[in-house]
């Protein structure tokens, strides 16, 4: 139901999921793997502030990784989230890109590659039937 998700590019593989244990605080993790997916990177922590996950994991040009997120704020709303890690594994800051529904009705935010940015799709079921879409131009993490 929150499974993890996977993006590859030739020989980069990105993988985020997110976890909570029995006596874990709730986290969106991000690994990469640098030779197909043969081994993996230590995980990075993309989220460990309030995550609910419904995760997605995009593969940039310059090799950049995006992850995309859902984060509580409570009240049963959340806001859907993205950030950008470079190619050393640098995060940029998180970007709140609009606040949804954090049901299961609102289903699971898709991340893709556009150009030099991003495109991110989702649904809010407190919006009525319909599609939103952002062109995420995420500045290159300096």
């Amino acid at each position: 139901m929150n499974g993890p998700a996977l993006a590859a590019e030739r020989s980069q593989v990105a993988a985020a999921w997110f976890t909570r244990g029995a006596n874990e605080q709730p986290r969106v993790l991000l690994s990469r793997s640098r030779d197909a997916g043969r081994s993996f990177e230590k995980p990075l922590v993309v989220s460990d502030r309030n995550p609910v996950g419904r995760v997605d994991v995009a593969i940039l040009d310059d090799k950049s990784i995006v992850v995309s997120w859902l984060e509580s704020i409570g009240r049963g709303t959340a806001e859907l989230r993205v950030r950008r890690f470079d190619v050393t594994g640098s995060p940029q800051d998180p970007v709140t890109v609009a606040e949804v529904s954090s049901r299961r009705s609102s289903g699971f935010p898709r991340l893709g590659r556009s150009g030099d940015g991003a495109l991110l799709a989702w649904t809010d079921p407190q919006a009525g039937p319909k599609v939103f879409a952002a062109l995420l131009d995420l500045q290159p993490v300096k």
